[in-house]
């Protein structure tokens, strides 16, 4: 039950977030107001949520599968090609929240799956 509560506020959280977002553009009717932070938070949660939806649980298989070993690190390699791209155009903010958002995928990858009704 624990888990169903956090797994909601986690989406709670970003339907703040993405609120806070539309208030602000709203508001100043520029989408270059928005501070760089909410951007980063937006996709730091919204790839925590991803990870956690993902069935992702090598270590809780009687062998290993190498499919979702290889995925994560197709994950991490992803989100570093992200973070060196940006800093080879100029710290491009865009680039280093996908790579924000990937770090957070790598994040929820370890917890329990509940599509797959994963052991808690």
């Amino acid at each position: 039950m624990a888990y169903r509560i956090a797994i909601a506020f986690l989406g709670l959280a970003l339907v703040t977030i993405l609120a806070g977002i539309s208030w602000v553009c709203a508001e100043h009717l520029c989408v270059r107001n928005i501070p760089a932070e909410l951007w980063f938070a937006a996709s730091a949660i919204g790839g925590v949520f991803v990870g956690a939806m993902l069935p992702f649980a090598p270590r809780r298989a009687s062998r290993v599968r190498w499919g979702s070993v290889l995925g994560g690190a197709a994950v991490a390699l992803a989100c570093l090609a992200a973070i060196l791209l940006a800093g080879h155009f100029g710290k491009s903010l865009a680039l280093y929240a996908v790579a924000t958002a990937l770090g957070g995928v790598l994040l929820g990858l370890p917890i329990p799956s509940p599509g797959r009704r994963d052991p808690y």
